[in-house]
């Protein structure tokens, strides 16, 4: 590039530039793009839920799980890299099923008023399951850009479903049922 470089109207162009260039635009970017993206999808959960309780129940898991998925990656000293940017968008739209799920749930237990739908956790957790083990076969593979993969999949994949199963429910009940409806039989 530098011995090219000198040439006047000259443009060196192959796929290790492009890639670098790429990741270098993208990392230069990537907090700008992760913060609108989520309020994307905060105002997202606001207008289909249409109160700001239900989406903030659907939408703080989410948040939560990130910051454990990046506390957990530095850690173990996981860079990013584009394999792992891209992936960390599918983790994030994954994460935002299940949580949308359990709050649907959630909300159809209460009016139902039948206690918890057995059926929800279930299929959740079997999503989370199939796509671990989809990814998490990634492991074994040689190349560590492979390994990377498989191990934040693991690892977010882990992070959301155990959120959306533990932590949600308990933002239900004290948000919608504790402060929005007390003193009435849940």
């Amino acid at each position: 590039y530098e011995a090219l470089s000198s040439f006047p109207d000259t443009i060196t162009f192959d796929r290790k530039y492009v890639t670098d260039q790429l990741m270098a635009l993208v990392n230069e970017d990537f907090n700008f793009i992760t913060l609108w993206t989520s309020l994307l999808v905060l105002i997202a959960l606001l207008l289909i839920y249409g109160r700001i309780e239900l989406a903030l129940i659907s939408f703080l898991p989410m948040v939560i799980s990130w910051i454990w998925i990046l506390g957990i990656m530095a850690m173990l000293d996981i860079k990013f890299n584009i394999f792992n940017i891209v992936l960390s968008t599918f983790i994030f739209a994954l994460g935002d099923d299940f949580c949308i799920f359990t709050t649907d749930g959630l909300q159809q237990s209460y009016a139902r008023k039948a206690g918890k739908i057995n059926s929800l956790p279930v299929s959740i957790a079997l999503s989370a399951i199939t796509t671990i083990a989809g990814m998490g076969v990634l492991i074994f593979a040689d190349h560590p850009a492979l390994n990377s993969i498989a191990l934040v999949s693991i690892i977010g994949i882990l992070i959301v479903w155990m959120l959306s199963q533990t932590i949600q429910p308990v933002f239900f009940n004290f948000l919608i049922l504790t402060l929005l409806i007390p003193n009435t039989s849940h």
